[in-house]
This record gives C-alpha cells, structure tokens and sequence, in this order.
C-alpha cells in the first residue's frame, strides 16, 4: 500500500492525488449511501475530483433532503456529520454542494483514518 499525504483535513486536494484513496473514498460514499437505497456511481475524469465528486452527489443529497429528511438525518449520523456542521458554510454559497462536500471530505477522513490504524501509524 503506498503512503498517504500527511493529514490535513482541511486540504482534500491533498488526499486525492493518490489514486488507491480516491477508489476506496468512493467505495465508502457508496457503501454509505447504498444502505439508504441511493446508488453512487461517479463519472469523473481527473480535472477537479473533488468538484467532479460534489457535482455527482449533489442530486442524490437535494433528492434525499428533499424526499426522506428523517432518513437523511440519519444518513449523515452514519457518516458523521452533526447538524451543526452543516450549518457552517466551507465550500461554497450553495448548500447542496456544502452538505456534498462534507460528506466526501468525512468519507474521505474516514479512509485515512483506516490507513494509519493498518499502518500502525496512529
């Protein structure tokens, strides 16, 4: 397994310059998001994986928001994601693409978190 970039959870462009953590970033939003009945299959293209990522699942977050709330509540639990961070606005002025990139940047976390504990490095 090749070394991920040191952590900083604050610089997603960091952690997605290694290929093997932006497949299993991806396998987990899925994995998550299957358990609540949404599929996840992105199309990127290496441009802007993270805009490209937040473009995917922007649908699927406005869609869930919009026609399970409760369900979606407990969704980001499952994630990790509290309702007060959802009120801060990181990414952009556009809410759906702030909650999208939350989610990535928490799975994404989740993944390096992962790594370190197999790696004996935490």
């Amino acid at each position: 397994m090749t070394d991920y970039p040191a952590y900083n959870p604050e610089n997603l462009k960091l952690y997605f310059s290694n290929e093997e953590f932006i497949r299993k970033t991806i396998a987990q939003i899925r994995k998550d998001l299957n358990q609540f009945g949404y599929e996840f299959e992105p199309k990127i293209n290496g441009e802007d994986l993270i805009s490209e990522l937040i473009e995917e699942l922007n649908p699927i977050v406005h869609d869930f928001m919009d026609h399970h709330g409760e369900r979606f509540m407990a969704y980001l639990y499952q994630v990790d994601i509290s309702e007060s961070q959802l009120s801060t606005n990181e990414f952009r002025e556009d809410a759906i693409s702030n909650i999208s990139y939350k989610i990535i940047r928490r799975e994404a976390q989740k993944i390096y978190f992962q790594f370190l504990v197999a790696n004996k490095k935490i």
